[in-house]
């Protein structure tokens, strides 16, 4: 390995760059203090790809045209608007490609498990000790290589050549492959605990700093980064306290926060939230089926096989599987009581519009 290290070197397809920065500056984020969860909650992170999730997730996402091309205030100069007549044909067209559009700004970023360190010994020179007071990166700079699959090397100033880490490898692919968006050190929100906090805390429908942080950690990280899963779920927990969730509604991390709270088995919330908002028949019944597919053996999933009514499948949750089920339960009757007074009310009408024709 050394060898190839010498040969790519000698015909200018390695790069070699002095690290002063991995001895003097600390570039190691802080954890967060995030909620401990069972190991089977982590087992389930490789569901988030299959078919039937990933359907579950778009449904409950859901594609409001006003939310998903609204105007944001990123620092993005705001084109005027077009007017254009358009023909029936023409205006079908430009509808779909909309939706088209609307989709891909609504691909939801890959869920996955944070990646092993990379601790791999090439050689150890003993004989070069000393030589450097910094770690010198070695770097194969050949075009059309993935960031991910890039020979990246480090020799230690004990004489010690390894596999960078990940964190030298993308210190070294911000260096020679800049990508937009992301900055070279990391922003002082993501290392600084109180400082997100105080960013997440001052969310509003005007300043949705929800999004902000995760559409920025999504530029800064890789999605199989720690660092990414830890502030994505800080963030996640932030909403579910002050149940905040339609301000992702319609946007790419809606489904990414359900499947968390889902797979965690801390949905209670958003589910009481939904049925206080009357989504009983859409967001509620479809959170009760990603859980059954994200917990099979549940004593709920065997019932709610036999239910057709999507009532009776919430209250089989409620009663079986649900942490907070005496709030739930109270607001699950809340629910049936306002929609039995309200059939009651429109068949009056009816029946009173019935007796006026008549007359």
């Amino acid at each position: 390995m050394a060898t190839l290290v010498r040969d790519l070197l000698t015909k200018g397809l390695l790069a070699s760059h002095r690290c002063p920065w991995l001895r003097t500056t600390n570039l190691q984020l802080r954890p967060f203090s995030i909620l401990t969860t069972h190991k089977m909650s982590e087992d389930r992170i490789e569901m988030f790809v299959e078919p039937q999730i990933q359907a579950i997730l778009k449904q409950v996402t859901g594609k409001n045209y006003q939310r998903v091309f609204r105007k944001r205030k990123i620092g993005q100069k705001i084109r005027e608007p077009k007017y254009t007549f358009m023909t029936r044909e023409q205006l079908e067209q430009s509808l779909e490609d909309a939706d088209q559009r609307a989709d891909k700004l609504l691909q939801m970023p890959p869920v996955l498990r944070a990646r092993k360190p990379i601790e791999k010994e090439l050689s150890f020179d003993p004989q070069i000790q000393g030589v450097e007071k910094s770690t010198i990166i070695f770097t194969d700079i050949t075009m059309n290589i993935s960031d991910r699959d890039r020979l990246i090397v480090a020799r230690d100033p004990d004489g010690t050549l390894r596999h960078a880490s990940w964190e030298e490898r993308d210190k070294v692919n911000s260096i020679y492959y800049p990508r937009e968006g992301k900055e070279f050190y990391t922003p002082k929100m993501f290392t600084d605990p109180d400082l997100l906090r105080s960013v997440l805390d001052r969310a509003s429908e005007q300043d949705n700093t929800y999004e902000f942080v995760l559409d920025r950690a999504c530029l800064q990280f890789e999605p199989d980064d720690a660092s990414f899963i830890s502030i994505c779920e800080k963030t996640y927990q932030t909403i579910d306290r002050q149940q905040h969730y339609d301000f992702l509604k319609s946007t790419r991390h809606f489904g990414p926060m359900v499947f968390y709270l889902t797979r965690t088995r801390q949905m209670d919330n958003l589910l009481l939230y939904s049925i206080k908002h009357e989504r009983v028949s859409s967001d509620a019944t479809l959170l009760i089926s990603l859980f059954h597919l994200l917990f099979p053996d549940s004593k709920s999933n065997t019932v709610a096989q036999k239910l057709t009514n999507d009532v009776d499948k919430v209250r089989a949750y409620i009663e079986l599987d649900a942490v907070k089920r005496s709030e739930l339960e109270l607001q699950l009757n809340a629910y049936e009581e306002i929609i039995k007074r309200r059939n009651e009310l429109t068949e009056e009408l009816e029946k009173s519009h019935g007796i006026e024709q008549k007359n």
